[in-house]
């Protein structure tokens, strides 16, 4: 391996041999979208596509053969081209990217589920910490697509085999911070009530999804059974903010 391309925090390219990092500017995103791509090959009209939207495909054509020739000088046999398109060559570049793709797909490969959420765990902690600080803001959303649906698809399933393990306190951490990225997201808002309640701070969760003022959250089917049970035996729900009409909850 000679290079490693960093994409889910800040953009980074590293010479491995002796660390250093390479700079790049424009070319950051045609490298950048290849590292998450690939081991699969990604035809030029995509490339033009995904990066130039709008742009004349003319001078889109233009602007990556003079692009692909720069990273080729820079890179010399990182880049490979066949008839099914462009792609990184895996003996010659790694991207981090990848590497939390690997690893979601080993914790896979294991029939007991304490296994899986192990190496699900291992995963998160490494998207997380390439992450942190940063986040992916400075990327076009399309360009870490995979990537970060497969973030949402571990928090979800670690959030499922959490709560079957009683690993409450991991579960109320992930939603946490997974609902940062995806605030309406009723799986996990359903998981974060059950695992905070299990912790004894089942009203204080209550508290932060009423903040939210979304019925359509509120009244979801699968979130508000959760929050009646919480409050079971509550004679003044309304304290919370959650209390919800009939009406309203037939919505």
């Amino acid at each position: 391996m000679e290079f490693r391309i960093e994409v889910l925090g800040p953009f980074k390219l590293v010479n491995l041999r002796d660390g250093a990092s390479i700079p790049l500017r424009s070319n950051a995103k045609i490298l950048a979208y290849l590292a998450v791509q690939a081991p699969q090959p990604v035809s030029r009209r995509a490339v033009v596509h995904e990066l130039w939207p709008g742009v004349e495909a003319e001078v889109a054509n233009n602007r990556l053969r003079v692009a692909l020739a720069k990273l080729r000088q820079l890179l010399p046999n990182a880049i490979v081209e066949s008839q099914d398109g462009l792609t990184l060559h895996p003996d010659v570049v790694e991207c981090d990217a990848r590497v939390f793709r690997a690893m979601v797909d080993e914790s896979r490969d294991t029939s007991r589920e304490e296994d899986e959420f192990d190496g699900l765990q291992e995963a998160y902690r490494y998207f997380y910490r390439n992450v942190r600080g940063s986040g992916f803001e400075s990327w076009p959303l399309e360009v870490l697509k995979e990537p970060i649906d497969t973030f949402h698809t571990v928090c979800i399933r670690m959030a499922e085999l959490g709560l079957k393990l009683r690993r409450t306190n991991i579960v109320s951490e992930i939603c946490a911070r997974a609902l940062l990225l995806w605030p309406r997201d009723t799986t996990l808002w359903k998981a974060m009530l059950e695992a905070r309640n299990s912790l004894g701070q089942g009203e204080a969760a209550v508290r932060e999804i009423s903040a939210t003022k979304d019925r359509a959250l509120l009244t979801d089917k699968e979130v508000r059974p959760v929050i009646d049970r919480i409050l079971k035996g509550d004679s003044d729900e309304t304290r919370y903010g959650v209390s919800i009409s009939a009406s309203e909850a037939n919505l």
